[in-house]
């Protein structure tokens, strides 16, 4: 029998879904045992690069603790981060703030969405959880008449491309 994971996600009280997403941990955790032997190396040895690795060890341990949640509730949208359980920064969008939303293929499999808005800097759901977020960020797109972009590789990815169509 096959152990699944099923995401956290969470509903709030006017319907609208909450997406979630972590920082890869694997990746951090790979990255602070490589940096883990030069870090006692260079304090051993009282090398002039002891601060340099002693920066990025702890910088690899403070954002295995930091996780992003996005909310489509509406006419807006709701990024959200955080650092355990404390907000840094959130981020409220209306249709009217948007530029444009570009849909694109992040990697072999996953989706990417960019949101490009006219003040501030853009927005990347990434790795969000569940993952018909994108389809309900299209949605949100043709109901507010936010303009909205595919790649080709993203349209692969969701099945929608037709070679003839290019």
């Amino acid at each position: 029998m096959q152990n699944i994971e099923i995401p956290k996600v969470k509903e709030t009280l006017n319907g609208s879904m909450i997406y979630q997403a972590t920082t890869p941990r694997s990746f951090i955790l790979f990255s602070v045992a490589i940096s883990l032997s030069p870090f006692i190396w260079s304090w051993m040895t009282l090398s002039p690069f002891r601060y340099f690795f002693t920066a990025t060890l702890l910088y690899c341990l403070l954002t295995l603790f930091i996780h992003f949640t996005f909310c489509i509730t509406g006419g807006k949208l709701t990024f959200n981060t955080f650092f355990m359980k404390w907000r840094i920064y959130k981020r409220n969008i209306s249709p009217s703030d948007i530029k444009e939303i570009k849909f694109k293929r992040a990697n072999w499999a996953a989706k990417l969405a960019l949101i490009k808005t006219a003040n501030g800097l853009p927005i990347r759901l990434f790795n969000f959880h569940p993952k018909y977020l994108f389809w309900q960020l299209e949605q949100f797109c043709k109901i507010h008449k936010v303009p909205y972009k595919k790649s080709r590789d993203y349209k692969i990815i969701d099945g929608t491309y037709k070679k003839d169509a290019d």
